[in-house]
């Protein structure tokens, strides 16, 4: 392979969250481009400058909106509840019956339940509408998107047509920050 666009095109078209960014206007190029530049020096087997990717990246936006993912994006629904617990049983029957979500590790039960006052976690809902709920990859780019925002997530569900983030107390504020921008100012 000998062109940086075409290194280019091949990394964003393999990934979900680099080519709806692109395609909804919604990306920084010059962070974008930073965080491409070793796969494409891998790829090219040479140097390159950082300008000539945010070139190739910038020739690779589209000025039509793509109707799936801007519906997908607006049309969800954001909601935010703190003073979660993550508690720990041995078997099912133990499970307070008010829990969020539960999930077997190392032999134990442990589950989510809210409204608890030593509760050190936040959920973070995103409720997609239904005709999108068995698309894949929806997840991935919204992990992948607040990844790019330097913010991380404790724990991630994904229920049909719902996905669950639990973040920590103090990065729920931010998570539904960034969330929002996403999900309610991506219209092109």
């Amino acid at each position: 392979m000998a062109k940086i666009n075409e290194a280019v095109g091949i990394l964003v078209s393999n990934n979900p969250l680099y080519s709806i960014l692109i395609k909804s206007n919604l990306v920084n190029y010059t962070n974008l481009a930073k965080a491409l530049v070793p796969q494409v020096r891998a790829l090219l087997k040479r140097d390159v400058k950082i300008n000539t990717i945010v070139k190739a990246l910038s020739l690779m936006a589209s000025h039509e909106a793509e109707e799936e993912t801007i519906n997908f994006l607006s049309n969800a629904n954001l909601s935010l509840e703190y003073k979660f617990l993550e508690k720990e049983v041995l078997n099912p029957g133990q499970i307070d019956p008010n829990f969020l979500v539960a999930y077997r590790e190392d032999g134990t039960i442990k589950y989510l339940i809210g409204n608890e006052s030593k509760g050190n976690l936040a959920c973070i809902r995103i409720s997609l509408p239904k005709e999108i709920a068995g698309k894949p990859g929806i997840t991935l780019f919204l992990v992948q998107y607040l990844m790019m925002q330097h913010i991380s997530i404790e724990r991630i569900y994904r229920l049909s047509n719902q996905v669950i983030l639990v973040s920590t107390l103090a990065e729920a504020d931010s998570v539904v920050k960034h969330l929002s921008s996403l999900l309610y100012n991506s219209h092109l």
